[in-house]
């Protein structure tokens, strides 16, 4: 919970900042800090079969339960899949410049990953995201 409470004062804190940009640049923001919040928790997901990995997606307008346990590959580290990508394109063109998007894992273990049940994300995904994302917003 944690977590969700830190993007949610970090979602906030962008709104507060981006309220001066055009339609255009707020449209170009957000993508760009969604999929570099895609981009991060992929990266940082812990791969047994890349499972977990894999299921990682972008939403528009509001979360869903989409879950694919097929899915798998890749290695701690590598960067999200084509499908990914693609995935995450679509939805931020079906959403207009000021809607809501969500990066989502439904994994039914994703909570207990996040919170470090794994030696190979100590510190989760979700949390580093948001520091990341922080981070690079003080730099921009």
């Amino acid at each position: 919970m944690a977590a969700k409470a830190n993007a949610n004062k970090f979602a906030l804190e962008l709104a507060k900042e981006a309220k001066d940009l055009s339609q255009v640049d707020f449209r170009n923001f957000r993508d760009l800090v969604v999929l570099s919040g895609l981009n991060s928790v992929v990266e940082l997901s812990p791969v047994a079969r890349g499972t977990f990995r894999q299921n990682w997606h972008v939403t528009g307008k509001a979360p869903d339960d989409a879950m694919d346990d097929t899915a798998g590959g890749g290695s701690h580290g590598d960067p999200p899949s084509v499908a990914q990508i693609l995935g995450a394109n679509s939805e931020l063109a079906l959403t207009g410049p000021y809607d809501s998007c969500f990066i989502e894992n439904n994994m039914p273990y994703a909570e207990p990953l996040e919170n470090g049940h794994s030696s190979q994300a100590p510190g989760g995904m979700v949390r580093i995201t948001v520091a990341r994302l922080q981070e690079m917003r003080k730099v921009a």
